[in-house]
């Protein structure tokens, strides 16, 4: 059995203080990924998502 790991660290992401979820909900589905690990994310709001993903 193979398993393929995502970890992704988002603090470096972008310069801005506003992440693109988009982008990487894009990045997550395309590589399909069986496991992700999401580093250092912070959000002051709640993340809304396709269910597909979520």
């Amino acid at each position: 059995m193979i398993i393929k790991i995502g970890s992704l660290n988002m603090r470096n992401w972008s310069y801005s203080s506003r992440k693109d979820f988009q982008k990487i909900a894009e990045i997550i589905v395309s590589e399909e990924f069986d496991v992700i690990a999401l580093q250092e994310i912070l959000s002051e709001g709640k993340i809304h998502c396709n269910s597909r993903i979520c």
